[in-house]
């Protein structure tokens, strides 16, 4: 059985790789700010398996919107890792093939500092999706401090 050090040194590892975000020098995207759209790249390890996860930012062909594309596949290669024992609760069905595929679209107008989201999620085991919609629009900014509630 391979040492939790191990594991723990490629989860940092592919934790810094998979933070890389691919951005104009000359304008860099605050990824802090929920309205914020981007393109970016990732890897990683999770309990039950590796993740893959793309995102591309796109224009809406109109001034001050914006658009962004996710899609993530979770759950690769999870029995080989052998992170987590399938004879535990919860996780049976931890094996090789992938556990879920999930695809969200955010679109963003910065003129009213408005965003919604789709969601939507493949659960490969039960062959089940599931969708979600949400907005989330931004209060006025009083002094430094911005706040963002979120609606679904």
């Amino acid at each position: 059985m391979k040492s939790c050090f191990s594991y723990s040194c490629l989860l940092v590892g592919l934790t810094v790789i998979s933070s890389s975000v691919l951005a104009d020098d000359s304008e860099v995207q605050d990824m802090s700010d929920p309205l914020a759209v981007y393109s970016t790249g990732g890897i990683g390890i999770a309990d039950k398996g590796g993740y893959l996860k793309l995102g591309q930012q796109y224009s809406l062909g109109q001034p001050n919107k914006g658009g962004m594309n996710v899609f993530e596949v979770k759950g690769i290669g999870g029995e080989l890792l052998g992170i987590r024992d399938r004879n535990k609760s919860g996780f049976e069905n931890v094996d090789n093939s992938i556990d879920s595929v999930r695809l969200r679209n955010f679109t963003v107008d910065y003129s009213k500092m408005q965003g919604r989201q789709l969601d939507i999620n493949y659960d490969v085991d039960a062959d089940a999706f599931s969708t979600s919609y949400s907005f989330i629009q931004a209060a006025p900014q009083m002094g430094k401090l911005r706040l963002y509630p979120l609606g679904e």
